[in-house]
């Protein structure tokens, strides 16, 4: 008995080794593979681009009436019928408090100017058309101080986007201020490119992007550039 089980004993060594031997190399070869299969993957996702996923940052326009439209794309170069999203933030600066229209549609809040690389405007799809012929239908929102009214918009949706080339974009929005006043509040310009271009966009910040970063100086009060002259 005992010669039988030092013999059994021996076979299971002999098993987990030679086990251990074959999965090993296995095991280093699937850790191979698998990381060769994410990196493919996220070079597909993220395309060539170095900002694929670097969020841009806020075209910022003027602020008017204490208040200041910003806008921005999460990079300057989308793939054939890709979605191109837009990011708008209504904010609040300086006003004490405001109120404004929050409609289900925020085609029917904002304007959109888009232009292809000849200068000429891009039409509506037929889905942009019939959200701008719908009613407009919302509710009112209160912004404090330094409140902001975030929202989204599928842009390339609303626009037709198809064509290959470079589009500008610029976002306009209507305000209701004090005694029934209205008010334009306007972003700086914003550059995408589809697919490809014959002067493909610059790996490089928008203009309009550096001025949205500097500080906004309150009213009555010069920016130091402004009292050293």
């Amino acid at each position: 008995m005992t010669r039988k089980r030092n013999g059994e004993r021996k076979d299971t060594r002999l098993a987990v080794k030679f086990f251990g031997e074959l999965i090993g190399p296995l095991t280093w070869l699937s850790a191979v593979l698998l990381t060769v299969a994410l990196i493919a993957v996220a070079t597909l996702e993220g395309g060539t681009d170095q900002d694929a996923k670097q969020v841009r940052p806020d075209a910022c326009g003027d602020v008017t009436a204490g208040l200041q439209l910003c806008m921005r794309t999460e990079r300057r170069r989308f793939g054939p019928c890709e979605p191109i999203r837009l990011y708008l933030s209504l904010k609040n600066v300086s006003s004490p408090v405001c109120s404004v229209m929050q409609s289900y549609l925020p085609i029917k809040d904002y304007t959109f100017e888009l232009t292809d690389e000849s200068s000429k405007g891009v039409p509506l799809t037929q889905y942009g058309q019939r959200c701008l012929k719908a009613a407009r239908v919302g509710k009112f929102l209160r912004l404090d101080r330094a409140d902001a009214l975030e929202e989204e918009v599928l842009i390339n949706r609303l626009y037709d986007m198809t064509d290959d080339g470079i589009y500008t974009i610029v976002a306009r929005r209507t305000v209701s201020g004090e005694n029934g006043k209205t008010f334009k509040v306007e972003s700086l310009t914003v550059k995408v490119q589809v697919g490809h271009s014959e002067h493909p966009l610059e790996e490089k910040k928008d203009e309009g992007t550096e001025k949205s970063k500097q500080p906004i100086q309150p009213e009555g009060k010069s920016s130091p550039q402004e009292k050293g002259k």
